[in-house]
């Protein structure tokens, strides 16, 4: 028989298996093949280098009882799979063995399993080292205080962290869904539109700007903002409301202070211990019947006394005092006639020479000479009042400070002795205010100046003389002159303290309450009539796993078991539901998807406009429920 054609096919097939051969053992993955009882047939040298098996050792021998562990159920998984669906699979894996990931490819054929793979021990290490500095960077990126955003070219948000949230007054999704024409003001836009080719040239640019918040109130920020590499664009922002609103009263503080020695109608001077006037304001100069500051300026302040010692008894206080407050004295005007006046008066040293300075504001008083016999009936009149009455009455002259209180009403507010009316009267009434209440006070009165206001209320303590505080009531009436400016203050207190005792025990009762509600193992919600959360307290998230937040308008139903709805659906819907009811046990899914079994007593509280829903007192019994059907 002729058999050159077999011999020579024969050849040729060995000749491309050599071949084969060759190829597979100079790839640089490794390679393996395996027959249908996953016995070992081929194994290249790039095999014995990543699994540290030699092919002597493997060939012929089962691949699973070499290299199958309960760590690398991965592998043989996705051979089984492979074989069993007779295809090609791919997939990444650990091996505890070699202590490497690998990218495996894995062939199905008739006669078995081909597997070609690769060490991607390297890859995979700086997949995890970026995954980690990414997580780095977006918790710096959700931890700052300052807004943080990201806007394509399109100027559409596509990231925020959460103090841009709060800045803008959005949740997340919301922002995402919006463009930064969405939060900026149209006109602001045309006037100080976006500097594009300066972002496109690399630079940072950085403005102030106005945001519209979601709510449509508007808020000062400052906006520093850079082009990425890929066109996007980084956006940095910080709230600067509070700050803009410091330098808005930082200027007004200094306009006011400008204006105030210039237009000020008090009258106001600077002179040296020598009595040369450096300066003062037209009111002064009036006060003294001189036609202009220029004219009062060229006269020596000793000449503005009747007696020079006076002159030099008023040098020798403010020297000795430093400061000096409602200093009542009289001057010579110009026309020899006297000014009565009350003044403030500092000293300070001259920074080049040494000398000593007096600044003085003065307010003339003369008229109120000239009214003490009309005071002194106004208060006998007051003290009527106050006899009849539980209120001390009060009157403020502005022009001098002095303020009068009637001594029956003081006595029956301060528990003053009758030997001890007189001086507790003329007692710095200041230094009686509760301290926590003083900036409230002050606020008030210089009010009274800075205000178009005729008419205050306040209420504060003051210190009674046993040394226990009484809650007041004060109220004053501003009497102005016909320029407007104030020039009197009446008023009444009257004692509050039995009211605010009881006042201050129903907030104590209510915090009590609070309290217990807030620390109870029981969970306590409140629904509205179509059974949306208005209230849930904080055991909702021991027993549900929800935080109390995310239960709000959210509705009760969602979390309900479909066979527990009726119930509660049926009670809702009553016209008048009982004030208290035992609902029978309801189920409730919890955080994790798992249904707890919970008992609760409803009460009506939809009349009380505090509340204004169903109060619902539940308790978990799934364990006792579990108990029960074991029993």
């Amino acid at each position: 028989r002729d058999i050159t054609e077999r011999k020579k096919g024969e050849k040729e097939l060995q000749a491309a298996y050599h071949e084969k051969n060759i190829i597979l053992e100079s790839i640089d993955d490794g390679f393996f093949a395996i027959d249908k009882n996953s016995l070992v047939t081929y194994w290249n040298r790039k095999a014995e280098e990543l699994l540290g098996e030699k092919k002597e050792d493997i060939i012929g021998r089962n691949l699973h009882d070499m290299f199958i562990t309960p760590d690398s159920k991965v592998f043989y998984e996705n051979y089984q799979k492979a074989i069993r669906e007779n295809s090609t699979v791919h997939f990444e894996g650990f091996s505890h063995r070699t202590n490497k990931w690998f990218a495996v490819s894995a062939f199905a054929s008739d006669n078995g399993l081909s597997v070609h793979f690769k060490d991607v021990t390297e890859r995979k290490a700086f997949e995890e080292k970026i995954k980690e500095s990414e997580l780095n960077y977006r918790s710096l990126i959700e931890q700052a205080t300052d807004t943080i955003c990201i806007i394509n070219s399109s100027f559409k948000f596509i990231d925020i962290n959460p103090s841009g949230c709060h800045m803008f007054g959005y949740l997340k999704d919301e922002v995402l869904n919006l463009y930064i024409k969405d939060v900026l003001f149209d006109e602001d836009l045309k006037s100080n539109p976006i500097r594009m080719e300066d972002l496109r040239a690399g630079k940072t640019t950085s403005n102030e700007r106005r945001i519209k918040r979601k709510d449509g109130t508007a808020i000062e920020v400052e906006l520093n903002a850079k082009m990425l590499a890929d066109g996007r664009i980084i956006i940095f922002g910080r709230d600067i409301s509070e700050r803009k609103k410091a330098e808005i009263k930082l200027k007004e503080s200094e306009t006011k202070h400008r204006t105030l020695f210039e237009q000020n109608m008090a009258g106001v001077y600077q002179t040296t211990e020598k009595g040369v006037i450096l300066n003062c304001n037209n009111a002064f100069a009036k006060m003294l019947k001189y036609n202009s500051a220029d004219e009062l300026l060229k006269i020596n302040a000793s000449e503005l006394y009747f007696l020079p010692e006076e002159r030099d008894d008023f040098k020798c206080k403010v020297k000795t005092q430093n400061i000096i407050t409602n200093y009542e004295s009289v001057l010579k005007c110009k026309d020899g006639s006297p000014l009565y006046f009350i003044e403030n008066i500092s000293v300070r040293k001259d920074e080049e020479t040494g000398e000593a300075l007096f600044d003085g504001i003065i307010i003339d008083i003369t008229e109120k000479k000239q009214g003490e016999l009309l005071l002194k009936e106004s208060n006998e009149r007051c003290n009527l009042i106050s006899e009849a009455t539980n209120d001390m009455v009060w009157d403020w002259d502005l022009a001098t400070g002095n303020v009068f209180r009637n001594q029956e009403g003081w006595k029956k507010i301060f528990r003053t002795g009758e030997d001890e009316i007189t001086n507790a009267i003329t007692a710095a009434w200041d230094s009686r205010i509760h301290p926590d209440d003083k900036e409230r006070v002050k606020a008030i009165h210089d009010g009274i100046h800075n205000s178009v206001n005729n008419f205050f209320e306040i209420e504060f303590r003051v210190l009674r003389d046993d040394g226990t505080y009484a809650y007041i009531n004060d109220r004053g009436n501003i009497i102005r002159d016909e320029k407007g400016k104030p020039i009197r203050v009446i008023g009444a207190c009257q004692d509050i303290t039995q009211r605010k005792m009881a006042e201050l025990q129903v907030v104590k009762s209510e915090l009590r309450f609070r309290s217990l509600v807030q620390n109870s193992s029981d969970i306590f919600c409140i629904f509205n009539d179509r059974g949306y959360f208005l209230y849930s307290s904080p055991a909702i998230k021991k027993v549900l796993g929800f935080d109390p937040e995310e239960t709000i308008e959210k509705n009760a139903f969602a979390f309900l078991h479909p066979d527990d709805v009726k119930p509660l659906k049926n009670y809702l819907s009553y016209p008048k539901p009982d004030m208290n009811h035992e609902m029978p046990l309801l189920r409730f899914k919890n955080s994790r998807g798992e249904w707890r079994w919970i008992e609760s007593r409803v009460t009506n509280m939809c009349d009380n406009p505090e509340i204004a829903g169903y109060v619902f007192n539940c308790r978990d019994v799934t364990e006792r429920k579990i108990a029960e059907a074991e029993i």
